[in-house]
């Protein structure tokens, strides 16, 4: 919890207990250890039951338990139940000396926590309000950290320019074909794919042009290839393609001319036209790991660039 939090929850003048799945404390506020003289460093990360022996109880076990699978909050009066936590030093006679205990979960995305409310009867009208505030404020700060989780994740593993997957990405998703592929005695196929005559575009038109073609070829290798497939770029001119579940090297021919054919028709901006250099490696022949096998397919690519272009061969 941070510090705002630690905060608010450290003034009110009741007993706050927050704990998590498994029972273990992860809030142990200052009333409490006032009241009891047990601090934090002896309460944090231990178990509900050994730090108040009460909680231990079949009964309570059950509220619990129930609070978590089912998100029932239960209320337990003090004309019941008398003491939930024994004070350090009993201030008042048994009589008097009783305390109310509302038992409330919390969902935080898929978190799952308990806060017990450990009211002495003097201040049974205490802050609620406080807390309700404090956990709604909690849940719209966790929400905005995942987003923001989700955006970093998002630009840590994709193009900033045409929202493909980048190299790393690339390798993370090919790591797991090899191994589906050795599991399941399938082929599996990488191309790497250079366009032809890219330089003179940002030559002659400039980098924004270039740019927005670059984004205008993502789009169409995405809308060529199979959706369980890979397209993703690595930088410059150079995009990599993962063929997944392939039978024979027939079908990778047939995805690789496709390929070929979709640079045929002109693009929209400037009526520009490319062509495309095509490297292919196959697993297990070609390599056995994604460094193999990326550095395989861009070998061959090179042959095709250094010969006639605008083609593709195997490794």
């Amino acid at each position: 919890m941070d510090n705002i939090a630690k905060d608010i929850l450290n003034k009110l003048n009741l007993g706050i207990i927050v704990i998590d799945s498994n029972q273990n404390i992860i809030m142990w506020n200052n009333w409490l250890e006032r009241f009891t003289k047990k601090t934090k460093l002896d309460t944090i990360n231990k178990k509900l039951a050994d730090i108040c022996p009460r909680f231990a109880e079949t009964n309570y076990q059950n509220m619990i338990e129930t609070a978590f699978l089912k998100g029932h909050t239960r209320f337990c009066s003090s004309s019941l139940h008398k003491i939930f936590i024994s004070p350090a030093i009993n201030y008042y006679n048994d009589n008097i000396n009783r305390q109310n205990l509302l038992i409330e979960p919390i969902s935080i995305k898929d978190d799952m926590f308990i806060v017990l409310q450990i009211y002495d009867i003097t201040f049974y009208h205490s802050r609620m309000l406080e807390l309700k505030n404090f956990i709604n404020r909690i849940e719209k700060e966790f929400i905005e950290v995942k987003a923001s989780e989700m955006l970093n994740k998002q630009l840590a593993l994709h193009d900033s320019l045409t929202e493909l997957p980048n190299r790393l990405l690339f390798s993370e998703r090919l790591l797991w074909a090899i191994k589906y592929a050795q599991r399941n005695s399938t082929l599996l196929a990488v191309i790497f794919l250079d366009l032809d005559g890219f330089k003179k575009v940002n030559d002659t038109y400039g980098h924004n042009v270039g740019d927005i073609l670059l984004k205008l070829v993502s789009n169409r290798l995405l809308s060529t290839v199979r959706q369980t497939d890979t397209v993703a770029r690595l930088g410059g001119d150079e995009f990599v393609i993962l063929l997944t579940e392939i039978k024979d090297v027939l079908a990778i021919e047939l995805i690789a001319n496709k390929l070929l054919n979709c640079f045929k028709t002109p693009f929209e901006i400037n009526n520009l036209k490319v062509s495309a250099s095509m490297g292919i490696s196959v697993y297990p022949q070609d390599g056995k790991d994604s460094e193999e096998l990326i550095n395989s397919s861009d070998l061959a690519m090179y042959k095709v660039k250094n010969s006639s272009r605008n083609g593709y061969c195997f490794s």
